[in-house]
């Protein structure tokens, strides 16, 4: 399977047009791998997206005993979590018999992201569904609409739910350290008079009585 036909097949680089998979097709670069090559590294700081072509990878941890933890086929692809949060790579994967695949950069795929809203969303379903990316977030609304059953809450009550969020804004959410960076971010975007209320009212619509400033 050639590079254009690969970018084809795979979801989300299917919704390009087609004129824009034949030049990120020119961009991809072709790597071949023998039985039992490493193809990405746990730790390493690359930020390539890998579509698996031809052959088949396992994914595994670096502990002992060794463990496969998942495989990945022909039309597939991984490494995206790197370039798209950051971060190093959280298993390594080797090439199980004879393997083509394509290489992306980090900046070409996130620049796919930013410029072309169907293949964003079509790569959002797809961390949905493949890593369950959302599902902290789910929860939380989740957990708010429970707590709104019962009139009122304290706030404490959603910390754990929102700190599985994992949320960019609080770096230092599992530090004993006072994040002061999340509160210099934050603190002037509260509201006026915040420190000075007790209570907030939560709904989908206002009601008429509170419309007017003076209420």
């Amino acid at each position: 399977m050639n590079a254009s036909q690969l970018l084809e097949r795979v979801i989300p680089f299917q919704f390009l047009p087609a004129a824009r998979r034949e030049s990120l097709a020119a961009e991809l670069v072709e790597r071949r791998h023998a039985h039992r090559e490493l193809i990405l590294r746990q730790g390493d700081d690359s930020r390539d997206l890998v579509l698996l072509a031809e052959g088949r990878v396992a994914f595994f941890s670096d502990s002992e005993p060794e463990v496969t933890l998942a495989w990945a086929t022909a039309g597939q692809y991984f490494g995206e979590q790197a370039a798209l949060f950051e971060r190093p790579r959280r298993l390594s994967a080797r090439a199980e018999g004879e393997v083509l695949c394509y290489r992306l950069s980090g900046e070409a795929f996130l620049a796919l992201v930013a410029e072309d809203v169907a293949f964003a969303q079509a790569l959002g379903s797809a961390l949905r569904d493949k890593h369950g990316i959302f599902a902290s977030y789910q929860h939380l609304y989740a957990r708010i609409l429970a707590l709104l059953d019962q009139r009122a809450f304290l706030l404490s009550e959603l910390v754990d739910a929102y700190r599985r969020v994992r949320p960019a804004l609080h770096p230092l959410l599992d530090s004993d350290s006072i994040d002061t960076g999340a509160l210099a971010y934050a603190v002037p975007r509260l509201p006026e008079g915040v420190t000075e209320t007790c209570f907030y009212y939560l709904c989908s619509a206002l009601p008429e009585i509170y419309t007017s400033p003076e209420t």
